[in-house]
């Protein structure tokens, strides 16, 4: 197993067909803050090239709001219920 932070590391490119799949985790951010946080945009694209390659991965919600942007389709904060 081998972990990437790209929050430390947004330039890394780790060259997923070696792997037997991906694990992709979350965090406080929303997919469309690429500006606050530049690694979501490597993140987004691995998302990308694993999905083509039909690579298997564990998803969280980041990661399902980033397979949403990157197939075009609109992602939204969620209102509070207050």
């Amino acid at each position: 197993m081998k972990y990437v932070n790209f929050e430390r590391n947004p330039d890394a490119k780790p060259n997923i067909n070696n792997y037997d799949g991906l694990i992709v985790l979350g965090g406080p951010m929303n997919v469309d803050q690429t500006r606050q946080y530049p690694n979501l945009v490597t993140e987004i694209e691995i998302i990308k090239r694993a999905i083509d390659s039909q690579n298997r991965f564990l998803e969280s919600v980041l990661a399902l709001s980033s397979l949403q942007k990157r197939s075009g389709q609109k992602s939204e904060k969620i209102k509070s219920r207050k």
